[in-house]
């Protein structure tokens, strides 16, 4: 008889941390005696509202991101544009090593407030560690392969 696969603990554990943090939250807003303020701010109209932008900004920001680092890691691997490769690089480093607190202040000066200012900032993030991942897994492909294909 074959014995079924013990799943790894890092599939069901975050889905069940998620779980638990929401069966908490719905116990304490359940239970806890709320001013109109506070009832306001937690509704569940007001919370999809919320959770609605909180996902659009991520997918926007994410796109954004992938259709940046992503071409630019490829063509920074291709041979005759590996000296640029430092220059790209050193360019992306700038939105990791700005403070994140002053780069949220001095966002607001130049965009204003709103989407535009908070996707930006997060493609600032971002592209860095996508475009350090692509550069690296691409230079890992064994050069056969690359010739074969």
């Amino acid at each position: 008889m074959r014995r079924l696969r013990q799943l790894p603990m890092d599939v069901w554990f975050e889905p069940l941390i998620i779980v638990v943090l929401l069966v908490g939250y719905i116990v304490w807003y359940r239970t806890t005696p709320l001013t109109e303020t506070e009832q306001a701010a937690l509704a569940w109209d007001n919370l999809r509202v919320t959770i609605y932008d909180h996902i659009k900004l991520t997918v926007v920001a994410t796109v954004i991101v992938v259709a940046i680092a992503i071409p630019l890691g490829i063509l920074l691997t291709r041979p005759s544009m590996r000296w640029l490769n430092p220059i790209a690089v050193n360019i992306a480093n700038i939105g990791q090593a700005a403070p994140a607190v002053g780069l949220l202040v001095l966002f607001p000066f130049w965009l204003g407030t709103g989407f535009r200012t908070a996707v930006v900032g997060l493609v600032v993030y971002a592209v860095l560690p996508i475009l350090q991942n692509t550069i690296v897994g691409l230079r890992q492909v064994d050069q056969r392969t690359v010739e074969a294909a």
